[in-house]
């Protein structure tokens, strides 16, 4: 009751929305499917886009600790999401990396 007056009223505080963790979990899915890299950099480019995909190489900046982890960034809220991927392909030297213990080769 007090989530349909909350949504009567206007207000949409408190308001669950059952379809956030679903779209994420396809946003993430989606992201894992299509595992392709612009590059193997330190840290984050100046200037990235929504979807933009790299391997972390040594971790700096908003990256220290994510070494050898895919990293894709999300414009909306603007943040870095990082992967446990084992399989990655690199769209600039066209191979594919794999992640073992000492990181993707």
């Amino acid at each position: 009751m007090g989530y349909f007056l909350r949504g009567r009223l206007g207000s949409t505080e408190g308001v669950l929305d059952p379809a956030a963790s679903l779209n994420q979990a396809l946003d993430t899915i989606d992201a894992l499917l299509q595992m392709k890299v612009l590059a193997i950099p330190n840290d984050p480019s100046g200037s990235v886009s929504d979807g933009d995909r790299y391997i972390v190489a040594t971790g700096i900046g908003a990256w220290v600790g994510k070494d050898g982890q895919p990293a894709r960034y999300v414009a909306d809220p603007g943040n870095w999401q990082f992967f446990l991927a084992k399989v990655v392909l690199n769209k600039v030297d066209g191979l594919l990396y794999v992640k073992g213990s000492s990181g993707c080769r």
